[in-house]
């Protein structure tokens, strides 16, 4: 089977330690690219994973077909929303929205 195209927006906490691990163990995952303002990081941890300094130049430029959003919360729905809107299938961390208002 061909493993799912992936990419990242965020290299917090919640990427290094949860999400990024996974997709590194995984055969079923290929990791294509990340989205954070620290480059040099991703590229000493992931060498040839694409880096884009902003989530709108990945989704823009993107391949993937699973978007994972490591983002802050205020920034959940509105970077699923985009990604739905491409087509891309997206996981997102607890909360999905930050209050009811917006869910």
């Amino acid at each position: 089977m061909k493993p799912i195209q992936t990419a990242v927006i965020g290299f917090g906490l919640s990427a290094r330690v949860f999400h990024l691990p996974f997709l590194a163990v995984s055969p079923a995952f290929q990791l294509r690219a990340i989205s954070t303002s620290q480059g040099e990081a991703v590229q000493a941890a992931w060498p040839g994973v694409r880096v884009y300094d902003s989530a709108e130049a990945l989704l823009q430029a993107t391949d993937a077909e699973l978007l994972i959003i490591t983002a802050p919360n205020q920034a959940h729905y509105p970077l699923a929303s985009q990604a739905l809107d491409r087509g891309l299938h997206v996981l997102i961390e607890k909360p999905f929205v930050p209050t009811v208002a917006e869910g």
